[in-house]
């Protein structure tokens, strides 16, 4: 009884400790080389405060000019985290970009040359201005990290001694 006492008062509890703070993260790419294909790419994604977040956009190509052969993916991939920090945000994480620099071989045995380019960064921003986050072989990267205000999640009713609560 006492046990069933304490977790009625558990799922109570749990609205006033409220939800993890989510953050909008903007990455912004400008790739500087001549000639490139997408000067500037845009990424967003929605980060809690209580775990890492992770964004992958990437084509996935043949590293060999043979049927059957293996495949290399290419694009973005972001790693971050976000946390309230006073009356900024820590932001950390890594970017990764690769794409097809060009090709080598002849004939029907053709590979392709990857350029890989991985910049990692941690600084304290402060919320909805963007700033630059690094810079490294012909790209330039910034950010923006914006609070975002969420409705309150509802949670399915639990069961407590048998009885269901009504919504």
């Amino acid at each position: 009884m006492r046990l069933s006492g304490l977790i009625a008062v558990l799922f109570l509890c749990l609205p006033v400790f409220g939800q993890p703070a989510v953050y909008r993260v903007e990455i912004e790419v400008h790739d500087t080389t001549a000639g490139a294909a997408q000067p500037n790419q845009h990424y967003t994604m929605l980060v809690d405060e209580s775990r890492p977040g992770h964004f992958e956009a990437s084509n996935r190509i043949p590293a060999t000019g043979a049927p059957g052969g293996a495949t290399v993916d290419i694009g973005t991939k972001l790693e971050c985290s976000v946390r309230p920090s006073g009356d900024k945000i820590d932001f950390q994480g890594s970017i990764e970009l690769s794409r097809v620099e060009g090709n080598v071989g002849s004939g029907t045995l053709v590979e392709p040359i990857i350029g890989q380019t991985k910049v990692g960064f941690h600084q304290s921003v402060t919320g909805g201005a963007s700033v630059p986050i690094g810079s490294a072989a012909g790209y330039h990267l910034a950010a923006t990290v914006t609070r975002v205000e969420s409705a309150p999640v509802q949670r399915p009713a639990q069961r407590v001694d048998g009885v269901v609560p009504k919504q």
